[in-house]
């Protein structure tokens, strides 16, 4: 007898436990997922319609671009680094002067992604360049930061 009651209660607390689970799985469903953003080279080589040849081509201009932008990335960070080093000295230089390097790393960032998608369009045969004008029109929105809450809007939810 006590090892019924023991195994009916143990099966109402697994019960019970499975409700709240799937409870807790249905609510987070209806809430909005934030999507995983696209595979950009995918996208890319689909609008486009690139063949084999381009492929590999493209392969080769995604390569170059990303050690240029990594190389970059890397000064600006040793110039904040410096920037901010600065705080803790007394009567240090300036700030100015690193704002400006920073900024002209910025710039020369632009410079090259304006000029991969150049070389990008430049890989294009005349029957592709209408998918590269639809491309071009997508741009920001593909390869620009992910949206966010409208400005004074409520902050995003922390996902668990």
């Amino acid at each position: 007898m006590k090892k019924l009651q023991l195994v009916s209660g143990l099966a109402v607390v697994l019960l019970v436990s499975n409700l709240i689970l799937a409870g807790i799985l249905l609510y987070r469903g209806t809430q909005s997922v934030p999507s995983h953003p696209p595979d950009r080279r995918q996208v890319i080589i689909t609008q486009l319609k690139l063949d084999s040849e381009q492929v590999r081509a493209y392969d080769q201009l995604i390569a170059s671009h990303r050690q240029q932008i990594q190389g970059l990335q890397h000064d600006i960070k040793d110039l904040k680094t410096q920037l901010y080093a600065s705080l803790a000295v007394p009567g240090a230089s300036p700030a100015d002067t690193l704002i400006a390097h920073i900024g002209a790393q910025q710039q020369a960032i632009e410079r090259v992604h304006y000029e991969h998608f150049r070389e990008i369009g430049n890989l294009c045969r005349p029957d592709q360049r209408a998918g590269f004008e639809a491309l071009v029109v997508q741009l920001s929105d593909l390869f620009g930061p992910p949206p966010g809450p409208p400005p004074g809007g409520p902050p995003p939810r922390p996902v668990p």
